[in-house]
Parts: structure tokens; C-alpha cells; sequence
């Protein structure tokens, strides 16, 4: 079983990216490519709507990862697939919470 924890830690490596590629003027195509075969699906885990892979494709297929102002489009709609993403897993009852580093007394 995953947790959510886990989840949320890859899915903050995507936007920590993509925001990096934002403030650095774009992504390069390594970067891209292991956002787009590596983080992202890890970040999903399969769980990407249509339109969030059409709108990956588009941006694979045109470059526009090299673009800071395509990226922040990308940042509001992965932040909305990601939330979703979490629903879905907590609804199924695949998730379950880490258990706290500190205990609390």
C-alpha cells in the first residue's frame, strides 16, 4: 500500500520542477524527459485524466516545457489532477497515513 505522504513527496517533486523550470526560464529536454517517464507517473501512479495526458503530449510534442509561461498553465493544471489523484486513493481506502516522527505526549 502507498502512502499518502509518499504520494504528496512525489508530487511535490513534480511541481518543485516545473517551478524551478519557471523561474530558470524553461526546462531542458533531460529534465523533461525524466519529469514526463519518471516523476510524473510516480507522482499519478496512473491516475492522469485525459486532458492532463493530451495537454503532456502537446507539450512533449511542441517543446513547450522550454516555455515558462506554458509551465505555469501546466503547474494549475497538474495541481488539480494531483488533488484529484489523492481523492481517488483515499476513497479507494489505498492510502494510509505514515505514522508521525514525533510522538506527541
Amino acid at each position: 500500500m502507498d502512502s499518502a505522504d509518499y504520494l504528496a513527496r512525489r508530487q511535490g517533486r513534480v511541481l518543485r520542477t516545473l517551478m524551478r523550470g519557471i523561474q530558470q526560464g524553461g526546462l531542458t529536454d533531460e529534465e523533461w524527459l525524466i519529469l514526463h517517464t519518471e516523476n510524473l507517473q510516480a507522482a499519478t501512479r496512473g491516475h492522469l485524466s485525459e486532458r492532463a495526458m493530451q495537454a503532456i503530449d502537446y507539450f512533449t510534442e511542441h517543446g513547450l516545457y522550454r516555455k515558462p509561461k506554458r509551465l505555469t498553465q501546466l503547474v494549475k493544471l497538474l495541481r488539480r489532477e494531483f488533488e484529484a489523484v489523492q481523492r481517488i486513493y483515499t476513497n479507494k481506502g489505498l492510502l494510509t497515513l505514515a505514522p508521525d516522527e514525533e510522538t506527541l505526549f
